[in-house]
């Protein structure tokens, strides 16, 4: 109820503890554009906290103590980083986008993430959009996606993890 009513689904868009990430503003403005509700995580980036709540978004926070919660009142993520948020994001059945995303494990981890079907990558502004209409309401897509991630998390959630490492190190990347 916080994020507001439900004319508009919420999409939570990370930027990692540091507030790091290029296009974050413009980022919510396209998300507000096509019809959701963007909420712009800034960890502790001051600056980009100020700078977000100019913009597009209705919600800028900072550092934020109840994850699992602000994540479960969202309908997707956008993340940059294919990190920490990301797992958390899918541990509690929410799916994930990754977009614009950092250099290095962020990039690579996000190509992962989408190569095993954990997650979708949006090479592009069209892609975001595409993918959010596609995981944000009840549906196959969804469905599949959210089933997909939780099978990291269950009793056989170590395999998989290893598999991916297995994979990682013979395409020469970690």
């Amino acid at each position: 109820r916080r994020l507001g009513p439900p004319d508009r689904p919420p999409v939570l868009i990370s930027t990692g503890a540091w507030g790091a990430g290029a296009g974050v503003a413009g980022t919510a403005r396209l998300v507000a554009s096509a019809g959701y509700r963007p909420v712009v995580l800034c960890g502790h980036n001051a600056r980009l906290r100020r700078e977000a709540s100019r913009g597009a978004p209705e919600h800028a926070m900072g550092w934020v103590e109840d994850m699992p919660g602000l994540l479960s009142a969202c309908r997707a993520l956008v993340d940059n980083a294919a990190g920490q948020t990301a797992l958390e994001a899918m541990a509690v059945g929410v799916p994930v986008v990754s977009f614009r995303t950092i250099p290095g494990h962020g990039r690579e981890g996000s190509l992962r993430m989408a190569e095993h079907g954990f997650a979708d990558y949006a090479p592009d502004a069209g892609a975001l959009i595409r993918s959010l209409d596609a995981l944000t309401r009840p549906g196959a897509a969804r469905e599949r996606r959210v089933e997909a991630a939780s099978g990291l998390f269950s009793g056989e959630g170590v395999r998989p993890l290893e598999a991916l490492l297995r994979t990682a190190g013979r395409s020469g990347t970690a």
